[in-house]
C-alpha cells in the first residue's frame, strides 16, 4: 500500500519519483502495486477506510478500493518517510479490514524515534536520523 507524498500535486514530478520507486519494487517482487489515496475516486466503488488523526480538529483519510485486497493477499506497506507512525497505523488498518496479511513495512527515511511507539511488527527502516535537529535547513 502506498500513501500519496506529502502536501505534494499528483501531476508533480515528486509524486511521480515516488511512484516509480513504488512500481519498480512491486516489479522486483513479482506482486501487485495498491495505492492508498486520500479520495474516493469512484463514488460507486466501496472502499476500505483508514484515518490518521493529527490532532482533534485534522484527520486525514485513506482509501483503497475493497476489490483491491482480500484474505489471500500479503501486504507490504512501503512508504517513503516516517516521523510519527501514524500513517503506517492508518495503512495497516486497512490491511486489518481487508483480512490481507501484512507481512512487513519498509521505510526509506525515518525521522526521530517516536514511530517506534507504535503498534505495527515488523517495520525496516533504510536509513535512520535519531535527531532531526541536527538536519541543516534546505
Amino acid at each position: 500500500i502506498r500513501r500519496p507524498p506529502r502536501s505534494t500535486p499528483s501531476n508533480s514530478s515528486a509524486a511521480s519519483d515516488v511512484y516509480k520507486r513504488q512500481t519498480l519494487i512491486a516489479l522486483e517482487l513479482n506482486s501487485d502495486l495498491v495505492i492508498a489515496r486520500r479520495t474516493r475516486e469512484n463514488p460507486f466503488e466501496e472502499y476500505i477506510h483508514g484515518v490518521v488523526v493529527e490532532s482533534p480538529f485534522n484527520m486525514i483519510s485513506f482509501y483503497v478500493p475493497r476489490r483491491s485486497l482480500d484474505q489471500r493477499d500479503r501486504v507490504l506497506i512501503v512508504d517513503d518517510l516516517i516521523q510519527t507512525g501514524k500513517t503506517i497505523q492508518a495503512l495497516s488498518t486497512i490491511v486489518r479490514k481487508s483480512r490481507a496479511k501484512l507481512i512487513g513495512v519498509l521505510v526509506l527515511l525515518a525521522l526521530g524515534d517516536s514511530w517506534k511507539q507504535i503498534n505495527v511488527n515488523e517495520i525496516d527502516v533504510l536509513v535512520k536520523i535519531t535527531d532531526p535537529s541536527k538536519l541543516m535547513p534546505v
